[in-house]
């Protein structure tokens, strides 16, 4: 029988971090498809503006949310990045724990266990690890892991892997 294992560290939630989530967890779609609501946002205020009645008021602030779509999803990665910066958990200090029950996150503003059976899949990617569970998805970038953490989550990925 293995001896149990537990690893705890502290790290801070900075704009490095989030940059580094978003670049490793997020696959961007640069497809035409993803631009439909803002095709159909600007199309509709233009209709309004130069074909109807509808205040001009209300047909130029709808051409304006298809051109603030279109620089959001230009923009996804800085956009996503400055809304996490201006959240109250930015900056803040985050404890870390990995152990035989799970991944244990606490800060200031939240506490989150996410149980090794709840995770459908542990993928290692270049800078940390992808977790896929029952509430969504979570990353865990290398950078607040020691060498046992890495081959402890990399034993782990196997074992999800493979069931």
């Amino acid at each position: 029988m293995s001896a149990a294992f537990s690893y705890s560290t502290t790290f801070i939630l900075n704009k490095p971090h989030f940059n580094e989530c978003f670049s490793q967890s997020v696959t961007v779609d640069r497809s035409w498809r993803k631009y439909t609501k803002t095709a159909i946002l600007i199309s509709l205020g233009a209709y309004w503006l130069f074909f109807t009645a509808v205040s001009t008021y209300l047909a130029w602030f709808m051409v304006g949310l298809g051109v603030l779509d279109i620089i959001a999803l230009r923009y996804q990665q800085p956009w996503w990045v400055a809304r996490q910066m201006l959240s109250r958990a930015a900056n803040s200090e985050i404890t870390l724990i990995i152990d035989d029950v799970g991944i244990t996150t606490k800060s200031a503003y939240n506490n989150a266990v996410i149980l090794w059976q709840d995770i459908n899949k542990l993928i290692a990617t270049d800078c940390g690890f992808l977790i896929e569970h029952k509430n969504g998805r979570s990353y865990l970038s290398n950078q607040c892991l020691d060498q046992s953490a890495i081959t402890y989550l990399l034993s782990k990925e196997m074992a999800t892997n493979q069931s």
